[in-house]
């Protein structure tokens, strides 16, 4: 998880990321409470992924994604969804990567220095048939948090950069 938040800020022209383990323990004891859709209320800043997949006998596949898979395809891709030349942060859940942005500027914002992560096994509903599906939850968490002030567009110009920017020379 740590690689992949690395490369794609490098793209982005900001530093990487440094490995926290208190963020990781906190983290962790947060996936295991697998309070699916819910953040914490931590102060610092908070990704949320899950995801679950079924085999060809009906058992789930876990966990349901590797790290990478889960950082690429429920944050990292919500840069589409990010206009660089007019920043607008647009925050929520979603599936899918659709329409919000929050989770891609907390991956690169700027001010931003340490990630802990963590994942569990949690039931994530139920099938047509009322039996459980169990899939893979992800939390992340950032220090400095991410995403402050962000509804000032002047501070997002300021915290997240487009690839390939003057930031990068």
């Amino acid at each position: 998880m740590l690689n992949a938040h690395n490369e794609r800020r490098k793209l982005h022209c900001v530093k990487p990321l440094t490995w926290s383990n208190e963020l990781a323990e906190q983290a962790q004891a947060f996936a295991d409470e697998c309070k699916i859709g819910q953040h914490s209320g931590s102060s610092d800043g908070e990704n949320l992924a899950d995801a679950w997949r079924i085999d060809g006998n009906g058992q789930p596949v876990l966990p349901a994604l590797s790290d990478r898979e889960a950082f690429e395809t429920t944050w990292y891709c919500e840069v589409a969804n990010y206009n660089f030349q007019d920043p607008k942060f647009k925050g929520g859940f979603t599936s899918g990567c659709r329409e919000v942005n929050g989770h891609f500027t907390q991956v690169v914002w700027k001010d931003t220095c340490q990630l802990g992560c963590g994942r569990a096994e949690c039931q994530m509903g139920t099938d047509p048939q009322g039996n459980p599906i169990t899939g893979t939850h992800w939390v992340c968490r950032y220090r400095p948090p991410g995403n402050v002030n962000a509804n000032d567009p002047s501070v997002l110009r300021k915290q997240v950069f487009a690839p390939g920017s003057p930031q990068c020379r």
